[in-house]
């Protein structure tokens, strides 16, 4: 099909109901003076998350891709609360592998793209990182060595399943607690199977 070698497509639905969610809500009695509210852990009901994940991949000759899509929504549901998604909601996201193999070299090298789109008050963000695979002819597929760089742009963003916001400190004040994400990072490995 399409004159490919290999051609797959998968798709998978969930619905997840989490009972007796815990979750960080204002303390009840204080005042909130300033902007400076007390919080605490409550059980507050039932969270249920649903959504999909699609991909399709597609291979020829040397090369492969990889297309994904992923969506999920949650829902808190209580008494005491009306309903709304979690703080920390994952949301939607798109991504992209490209796969090339220099079967003289015995290299693959392959480049991944990461969107996430925005999601309420959460930025999008989008990561690119690159991979060389290389296993050495002589040692008959049982080493590889891995150069990479993840984050290859540098982007700085946090994660939508990260913390973020405010906090009052007793000593610091207002501290803006986002939990960003690393930077660039190079990286080599060599693995070896006995």
């Amino acid at each position: 099909m399409l004159g490919a070698d290999e051609l797959r497509a998968a798709f998978t639905a969930f619905e997840t109901k989490i009972e007796d969610y815990i979750d960080i809500v204002d303390y009840p009695l204080d005042s909130c003076v300033e902007g400076s509210c007390l919080e605490w852990d409550q059980n507050i009901g039932t969270v249920e998350i649903d959504g999909f994940e699609a991909s399709a991949f597609y291979a020829l000759d040397a090369f492969g891709a990889l297309l994904t899509y992923a969506k999920s929504d949650s829902q808190k549901q209580s008494d005491s609360i009306s309903a709304e998604p979690l703080d920390r909601e994952v949301g939607d996201s798109a991504g992209l592998t490209l796969k090339y193999a220099l079967t003289d070299y015995n290299v693959d090298l392959r480049w991944q793209w990461q969107k996430t789109f925005s999601e309420d008050a959460k930025e999008g963000y989008q990561v690119h990182n690159i991979t060389a695979v290389w296993v050495p002819q002589q040692f008959a597929h049982k080493l590889n060595i891995t150069l990479g760089v993840d984050n290859l742009f540098d982007e700085l963003y946090v994660s939508h399943a990260s913390r973020t916001g405010s906090s009052n400190h007793p000593v610091f004040g207002l501290l803006q607690l986002d939990d960003y994400e690393p930077g660039r990072n190079i990286k080599l490995s060599a693995s070896y199977q006995f």
